[in-house]
């Protein structure tokens, strides 16, 4: 039986190197740590039931971390100059996976107001900041 999110399917196998899937994948709501065990059962109450497991394994995969976002630094641009930047992001998870960005949204009502009185660059913020 293998478990992947809130994902379980059931396989068997004959010999125990070539394995089929029983039935669908079966979806069940579960918290991220589960308890683990095997089932045996003697089906008469009377009776008590010994049994032995060979060939039994269990692996599991470490908890998914989010990705840590580097820092963007700040730039000064002219009027009518595009802003760009890079945004670099480093995920320790294991196999590598691959990060995509994109701008979903840009901020809402943007203003354009000076950070300092002292100097005459300006920053680009959401309203009300």
């Amino acid at each position: 039986m293998t478990r992947t999110n809130n994902t379980f399917r059931a396989y068997w196998s004959p010999d125990g190197s070539s394995w089929t899937q029983i039935g669908s994948p079966t979806n069940i709501n579960m918290g991220a740590s589960a308890y683990v065990g095997l089932v045996v059962c003697a089906h008469d109450n009377t009776k008590i039931n010994t049994s032995a497991d060979r060939h039994v394994s269990a692996s599991f995969l470490p908890a998914n971390t989010a990705p840590t976002l580097a820092p963007i630094a700040s730039q000064t641009v002219n009027v009518g100059q595009t802003v760009a930047f890079t945004a670099t992001a480093t995920d320790n998870d294991t196999p590598q996976p691959t990060l995509n960005f994109s701008l979903l949204t840009g901020p809402a009502a943007p203003r354009l107001f000076k950070s300092t009185t002292a100097t005459p660059n300006f920053q680009l913020a959401p309203r009300g900041d």
